[in-house]
């Protein structure tokens, strides 16, 4: 293990010399190994590596090396600046993108083993969410993925190209915290922290209201809740289509 390494110069250097590499990884497990390992090494040239780490946009990778640095520095913030969670993605064609769908239905069919469900998301409670979701679905970016978490009674999970909980598309969106309830059928984005979303995302079985005002709502379930209820640890999303048709006139 890393962090077993004893400190002295020579480990000291390799970890430094590693750690651009494992930086360049969109997953982030060997950058938070190797911080983990130079924050028991000694000297200006761990402290300059860690320092790096403070500038790419992995919000977990920043908050360690900041937690790294701090530490070194007897508690005190090395830096004197907050370390934000979101390094965002968004251009003006994103946001109009989002924003062109207000007063629109927006629908995901989500293919499973189990069957299909259909998930209405919510393009005007949280715009960037659902245009988040909506770009990775026509990607076919959930296509094979694994519901890797069901707890029964609570929720379903998927969206992890890794399959352990820990993946992600190689950014994160914001939260939009909105009114919408967590309800039987309540789709919203998993966090690892405010503003950590990606690509995970859940189904709740049944109310939630702990969840309220935590983790955005961004769609909820209006066929299949059955489906929704046989699902279980390892079942794949097959695919997910998205339908976007004009609101009916009342």
């Amino acid at each position: 293990m890393l962090s077993e390494l004893p400190a002295d110069a020579d480990n000291s250097r390799a970890l430094a010399d590693a750690l651009p590499r494992a930086l360049q990884d969109e997953i982030n497990d060997a950058a938070l190994s190797i911080l983990g390992a130079l924050a028991k090494q000694q000297g200006a040239e761990a402290t300059e590596a860690v320092r790096k780490a403070l500038e790419v946009p992995d919000y977990l990778v920043r908050r360690r090396a900041a937690d790294v640095l701090r530490e070194r520095a007897g508690g005190a913030s090395a830096q004197g600046r907050r370390i934000e969670t979101v390094n965002t993605r968004n251009h003006r064609e994103d946001y109009e993108r989002a924003a062109s769908r207000a007063g629109k239905n927006v629908r995901a069919i989500v293919s499973t083993d189990k069957g299909a469900l259909t998930i209405e998301l919510l393009a005007e409670d949280a715009p960037l969410t659902v245009d988040n979701f909506v770009q990775l679905a026509r990607r076919n970016y959930f296509n094979g993925i694994t519901f890797h978490r069901v707890v029964p009674n609570f929720v379903i999970q998927g969206g992890d190209p890794r399959g352990d909980g820990n993946g992600g598309p190689g950014y994160q969106i914001r939260c939009e915290i909105n009114m919408s309830p967590y309800a039987r059928g309540a789709v919203g984005m998993a966090l690892s922290g405010k503003d950590t979303g990606g690509s995970q995302w859940f189904v709740t079985h049944s109310p939630q209201p702990h969840l309220d005002g935590g983790y955005t709502v961004f769609g909820r379930v209006v066929e299949g809740l059955e489906v929704v209820d046989r699902i279980a640890r390892g079942d794949r999303i097959r695919s997910v289509q998205i339908v976007e048709t004009k609101a009916s006139r009342r």
